[in-house]
């Protein structure tokens, strides 16, 4: 590749020309100290197109020199003649060998290759020298990232949608997809909160012939996400509970029924009694605080009742 320094005007370039852009941010303040303290240590790359310079590598650097309203700046000019292939290779290499790339940065990276590629074979050789991983499965994973929508895009590069749930948003509506990023960044849920909503979502909108919108817009949910009274915290809880009781509307009565029965039996508050997960078995745990011998003592009684209740016996049988 052919490339020469040259004094090019800020005036010359084509700021709305995006076409190599790797970078998710392109806040200049950090940079734009740097660059005004000791210049350039690498310079940008720019190639000649319709009269005027777009920019192959260095978005963030060029922003950064605007941001300190430069006239003229140093680039390195690449020959017009260049392939996109080789200024799309220079672009990603030039940005995966200074820093480690987020999975949208990396999505752009793969949607620019495959968009100049006119094959798997040709794409897969793109690939050598950009840094990137060439593993096809991962690529199918992480490539159409940057397709969607952008506060999903978002979400996914602050970390707050995990790569396999956005896999999942990628499957469904678009609406639904940013109502529930949206949802999931709120509540600021982890993995597996994230994974056990949208498996719930999807079974009920499954079984009982809706479509996701119609399920995520019914008026108690909404009421849930809404309520002011409620942290982060409750907020979750109760949107769990209330798909949950969508989701197992009989295991839900049972466990109902259960709650009220063991409150009747007046347990106390050093006493816990949890069922088997789902009802299914029979391996009830009882849990006992106690910090006396006459405690202790007392639990006899507790637990005779236990033993007594035919409500429970009937679980047990």
């Amino acid at each position: 590749m052919k490339v020469k320094i040259i004094d090019a005007d800020l005036d010359e370039i084509d700021w709305k020309d995006d076409f190599f852009r790797i970078s998710s941010s392109l806040d200049p303040l950090k940079m734009a100290q740097s660059i005004n303290t000791i210049g350039f240590i690498n310079h940008p790359y720019i190639i000649a197109k319709n009269n005027k310079f777009s920019i192959v590598s260095g978005f963030r650097r060029l922003s950064a020199c605007r941001y300190l309203r430069l006239k003229c700046i140093s680039a390195k000019k690449i020959d017009p003649q260049t392939s996109i292939i080789e200024c799309s290779k220079l672009a990603i290499a030039d940005n995966s060998f200074q820093r480690s790339l987020n999975l949208i940065e990396q999505s752009r990276c793969y949607a620019l290759l495959d968009s100049v590629c006119k094959d798997q074979e040709t794409f897969q050789r793109a690939l050598s020298g950009t840094g990137l991983s060439n593993n096809p499965s991962l690529i199918a994973k992480i490539l159409p990232l940057c397709r969607m929508p952008q506060s999903i895009q978002d979400g996914i590069e602050k970390g707050a949608i995990p790569l396999v749930v956005a896999q999942m948003l990628s499957k469904i509506d678009e609406a639904s997809a940013i109502f529930m990023a949206d949802l999931f960044q709120q509540l600021t849920l982890g993995l597996n909160k994230q994974r056990e909503i949208f498996q719930m979502v999807f079974e009920i909108t499954k079984r009982d012939n809706l479509t996701l919108w119609e399920l995520l817009h019914q008026e108690s949910f909404l009421n849930i996400i809404k309520d002011k009274e409620l942290d982060k915290s409750r907020k979750t809880s109760k949107i769990r509970q209330w798909l949950k009781q969508r989701r197992y509307p009989h295991l839900s009565h049972k466990l109902k029924t259960f709650n009220n029965k063991i409150t009747q039996l007046k347990l106390g508050n050093q006493t816990r009694l949890t069922p088997p997960a789902y009802f299914e078995g029979k391996k009830f745990n009882l849990s006992l605080d106690f910090s006396t011998r006459q405690h202790l003592v007392d639990f006899r009684d507790t637990i005779g009742r236990l033993a007594e209740d035919e409500y429970l016996a009937s679980l047990l049988d």
